[in-house]
């Protein structure tokens, strides 16, 4: 693992501007609230056209979220391929993967000190950029996510309509 500094590659990201990015404030809607009342099945429908189900966006961005802390850690990151990436997710494990998702953002949370910000992880990357990277990531996802709800109905959740 290269761990050279690049400064092209360097954020620093403090832990206000973080919980904006990853836990929703002003044009971000939080990730509780987009994951919130689905269902199982719900969550795991693949429309027509649309190569993923909420369920299988959601496993492919804990795979991301997961290896990303990995790398904070230190740990060294296997190869992987397209069954890890998008891996195949049933009804049933829809509320553990809710549940780790949101767990997962509060342990990129803790990241986000001034003195861990410039750390650096892999191929120049530091924790900062990692933080502001995995933030685009979900952000992406989610949005999509909100868009599948939308096609089936099911946006804004209950508690709101």
């Amino acid at each position: 693992m290269d761990n050279t500094a690049d400064p092209r590659l360097e954020l620093s990201l403090n832990r206000d501007a973080l919980a904006h990015l990853l836990l929703g404030s002003d044009e971000f809607e939080a990730p509780a609230r987009i994951l919130s009342g689905l269902s199982g099945e719900q969550a795991c429908v693949q429309l027509p056209g649309v190569p993923w189900s909420i369920a299988g966006l959601l496993a492919h961005m804990i795979f991301w979220q997961e290896r990303r802390l990995g790398w904070a850690q230190g740990l060294e990151q296997p190869d992987f391929g397209p069954e890890q990436n998008f891996p195949q997710v049933s009804a049933e494990q829809w509320p553990g993967l809710v549940q780790r998702f949101l767990e997962g953002f509060a342990a990129l949370e803790a990241l986000a000190t001034p003195e861990n910000s410039a750390r650096q992880l892999y191929r120049g990357r530091s924790v900062g950029f990692m933080l502001a990277s995995q933030s685009c990531h979900s952000a992406y996802h989610l949005g999509q996510i909100v868009l599948l709800r939308r096609l089936q109905g099911l946006w804004p959740p209950p508690a709101e309509q």
